[in-house]
């Protein structure tokens, strides 16, 4: 395997983790906000079901890119691959907390 295959690898699992941990946050936090909804099991089912399946395809989607942008960085760009693991990671992290947050 080359560097870049390891960094990427690494950098999905990774991602994969963060990501979960934080749809779970938020998947929480909509629970608690949507607990005063007596009455309304329909329009609570239908954002509980929303959010899980968009969470669920954001970070498949999130985690294969930073997968791909590691391996870039460090097959494509020559760049150490720590540093594009670490970038790729954060980037990706970021991007599936404003995705996520908001879905």
């Amino acid at each position: 395997m080359t560097k870049g295959a390891i960094a990427s690898t690494i950098t999905g699992i990774l991602i994969f983790v963060a990501l979960c941990i934080l749809g779970v946050l938020f998947l929480f936090s909509l629970l608690l906000a949507l607990n005063g909804y007596m009455g309304q099991e329909r329009a609570v089912n239908g954002a509980f079901l929303t959010y899980i399946i968009l969470a669920i395809v954001t970070g498949l989607i999130l985690t294969g890119l930073g997968a791909w942008l590691a391996y870039y960085l460090t097959e494509g760009r020559k760049w150490h691959a720590v540093g594009s693991a670490a970038l790729a990671v954060f980037s990706m992290s970021a991007a599936g907390l404003d995705c996520i947050s908001f879905a």
